[in-house]
């Protein structure tokens, strides 16, 4: 079994005995398939349920949004908010923040923007735009030994079309380090983009995000 597949549905797991209605997990189709996109897909929820997992040491963490439904299952691609649930975290009983797995959002100019991961305010609707977005994450397999620098420059150019308009009204990352901002997390060691034009764009890089090894976070 891939790494990343055993990885994320041992965390998947974790999060069925804590949080509400997580137990409904279908990590069978959430997690299935074969072949290159499989394995992506896989890292991208390996990412996800570790961050999940992660946040409930400061978060009371709910699903919502899931319309009744028997099962969980979590978007394969982009994505309507609407069509999928998410989490509300909150403390002390006031919710806090939403975070949500592969929801469009809508920019200032209505470009759309799907990250992996996004974080966004309480007041959220199921339709998000710039003013709900916090920061976002997108995650990316490779399979060599550096992440390409093309897929964070990508990250970057997306930021400039749907901005974060919302960006620091909200710290999720308490004690585990993770940042607070918009990155790119990889299994493999960052990319050639300077320390200086990852600060002007505004974005950090999370890498060697693996089973076996301790992530990073430039710059």
């Amino acid at each position: 079994m891939m790494p990343h597949l055993a990885e994320a549905k041992r965390l998947a797991q974790k999060l069925k005995r804590l949080v509400k209605e997580a137990h409904r997990l279908d990590t069978s189709k959430t997690l299935g398939g074969t072949g290159k996109n499989a394995v992506a897909r896989a890292y991208e929820f390996y990412v996800a349920f570790r961050v999940l997992c992660d946040l409930l040491n400061d978060w009371d963490l709910e699903l919502v949004n899931n319309r009744g439904k028997k099962i969980v299952r979590f978007p394969h691609a982009p994505s309507g908010k609407a069509k999928y649930p998410y989490f509300e975290a909150s403390n002390s009983g006031r919710i806090r923040f939403q975070l949500c797995l592969g929801t469009t959002i809508i920019g200032t100019n209505s470009s759309p923007f799907s990250p992996d991961l996004s974080v966004q305010t309480i007041k959220s609707s199921l339709n998000p735009s710039s003013a709900d977005f916090v920061f976002g994450w997108d995650q990316k397999h490779t399979s060599g030994n550096r992440l390409n620098r093309d897929e964070t420059a990508k990250v970057s150019a997306h930021l400039k079309i749907v901005p974060p308009l919302a960006k620091g009204s909200v710290t999720p990352f308490k004690s585990s380090n993770w940042p607070n901002s918009c990155c790119v997390v990889t299994n493999a060691n960052c990319s050639t983009v300077t320390s200086g034009d990852l600060i002007v764009w505004e974005i950090s890089e999370v890498y060697d995000c693996t089973p076996g090894k301790t992530k990073k976070t430039r710059p």
